[in-house]
């Protein structure tokens, strides 16, 4: 579980079922591997050498790897590789310079002067103001490196497709915490979508009928009923604009709650949270996109 963020309404998952939904969903994104090397060494003792190196990152991960002829092959669904295999590829690398991916990955296996030929590549790169890494060490260390660049474009990847809601307008108080919808879309790729507060408070006095484990968890508790009923008629509210708005995640102007709904919005974002839908508490939107990148990056729910 992560925990993000301050706010003195805090929202409380509940432990008693494991999220899993995210994890179960999740499949790994392709790496595909165009590789150099030097005209001066076999292509048979290359390729097997290569060869044998990305059968050892794939072995025991998910990770699937595949060879590409050309940097003009890599596919837009693909994390490219740049594999340097031996030393003197410099000149091949900057013949390419044009058709390699920004920022490039230089995976090297260390052998051959391969890892003297990728750091004179990133230096390059540098110079040019350009971006590089060259992932380089113990087998484990290169698996989880590239686990973690997975992680990272899947979560760059969903977050460019994601909605936002904001209901309500943020908390006064947070004078430091508005984001231009227009930024948010150019820099993240996500949707900020503005909600009126009196629909979620018309849609909190409606009737709901529930069918989900974690409310049932809720219902066993010793919480009086016609408290939980109404925290459970907020959240019925707010899992219908999630559909109704095709949202990703939402944040509430929730003490515009207390004086019409005589309730709090802690028990449905906390739900909404727990079913991998980002929920956060005063219209925080910095807050939400926050907590909607760590569950992206972690596979968990957090809270505010």
């Amino acid at each position: 579980m992560v925990h993000f963020g301050t706010r003195s309404c805090n929202i409380v998952i509940l432990d008693e079922i494991y999220y899993e939904t995210m994890r179960k969903g999740r499949f790994m994104m392709k790496f595909q591997v165009f590789g150099l090397f030097s005209d001066l060494v076999g292509e048979d003792t290359i390729h097997r050498m290569g060869d044998d190196f990305i059968k050892e990152i794939e072995a025991g991960t998910a990770i699937s790897m595949e060879w590409v002829s050309s940097p003009e092959d890599f596919s837009q669904d693909a994390i490219p590789l740049i594999f340097i295999q031996t030393g003197g590829t410099e000149g091949k690398f900057l013949a390419q310079l044009g058709q390699m991916p920004q920022p490039t990955i230089l995976l090297t296996h260390g052998a051959i002067n391969s890892l003297a030929a990728s750091l004179e590549i990133l230096s390059y790169l540098q110079q040019q103001g350009l971006k590089g890494e060259v992932i380089h060490g113990e087998m484990d260390y290169i698996q989880q490196r590239l686990v973690n660049i997975e992680k990272a474009r899947r979560a760059r990847l969903e977050l460019s497709t994601a909605r936002l809601g904001v209901i309500g307008p943020p908390s006064d108080w947070l004078i430091a915490s508005q984001v231009e919808a227009a930024a948010a879309k150019a820099k993240l790729g996500l949707e900020i979508v503005d909600i009126p507060i009196e629909e979620l408070i018309e849609g909190a006095q409606k009737e709901y009928t529930f069918d989900d484990p974690l409310i049932d968890v809720l219902m066993q508790k010793k919480f009086p009923p016609a408290e939980l009923n109404k925290a459970l008629k907020i959240y019925g509210a707010l899992d219908q604009l999630k559909v109704d708005y095709h949202l990703s995640g939402l944040t509430v102007r929730c003490f515009d709650l207390l004086e019409p709904l005589q309730s709090t919005g802690c028990i449905g974002l906390a739900l909404l949270n727990a079913q991998g839908i980002p929920s956060a508490c005063e219209g925080d939107v910095p807050a939400l996109i926050s907590m909607m990148i760590l569950q992206k990056l972690v596979g968990e729910p957090g809270f505010m």
